[in-house]
């Protein structure tokens, strides 16, 4: 594993606290695997025996209704964590986990980290926190589907500003991570073309500005005035 793997592993709020000792254990049961888009990196039903990092690309989590519609809960980038659910007693995954571009994922078993938790107060807290403000997302997200499309697109940049912030322009807030449409379409229940025509009436109305595929923040107090929400409730 190259340095800035082992970099990548301490910088994680997984691993605040972790000594050197534990990292190395962690280094060294880690296997790494790689995806093409569009592959699954798990079904429902299957053993919950890892949780993921992903080092590069995208992956996206999502349910399938009764319906047999799929429903996107989440996307994790490149240091994000996923199947964390296996450390609080989920033994079968109860969604899916896609690539949604070429991925490289790491593979942390389960009792790798339980072993390490168990000795680390410290990072069993961090765990637990973590679980609980995901589960906190997708209730969310879930709630979300009874609003519009504008509202749930305005809540929808807000959260990305929150968890994937770029640089400042002229002051402004930017979006670093790239989500197309139809990304942003599957993580609202929408489709790309309301998408699209939303995105542009943003852009109108000068709440938004587009730089390419960046998206800044232009009116972020008329944002949150379309989402329904306070600064800070995001």
């Amino acid at each position: 594993m190259r340095e800035d793997d082992i970099w990548l592993l301490k910088r994680l709020n997984f691993f605040p606290d972790a000594t050197g000792e534990e990292m190395q254990a962690l280094v060294e049961t880690i296997r790494p695997k790689a995806f093409r888009k569009g592959e699954m990196i798990y079904f429902p039903g299957e053993l919950a025996n890892h949780v993921y990092l992903v080092r590069e690309g995208m992956i996206r989590l999502a349910r399938i209704t009764p319906e047999g519609r799929t429903f996107t809960l989440e996307m994790f980038n490149s240091g994000d964590i996923f199947g964390e659910m296996a450390l609080a007693g989920q033994d079968r995954r109860s969604e899916t986990a896609e690539a949604m571009r070429d991925c490289s994922v790491w593979g942390v078993p389960r009792s790798t980290l339980q072993a390490i938790v168990e000795k680390n107060p410290k990072m069993a807290l961090q765990i637990t926190k973590i679980i609980g403000f995901r589960r906190l997302q997708i209730e969310n997200r879930v709630s979300n589907l009874l609003s519009t499309v504008p509202v749930r697109l305005a809540r929808l940049i807000l959260s990305l500003a929150e968890r994937y912030p770029g640089p400042l322009d002229q002051g402004r807030r930017t979006i670093k991570i790239r989500l197309t449409h139809q990304d942003m379409g599957d993580l609202i229940a929408s489709n790309r073309e309301i998408v699209t025509a939303t995105l542009n009436r943003f852009k109108k109305d000068e709440v938004i500005h587009l730089d390419g595929s960046t998206i800044v923040l232009h009116n972020e107090r008329e944002l949150h005035n379309i989402s329904g929400t306070d600064k800070g409730e995001i």
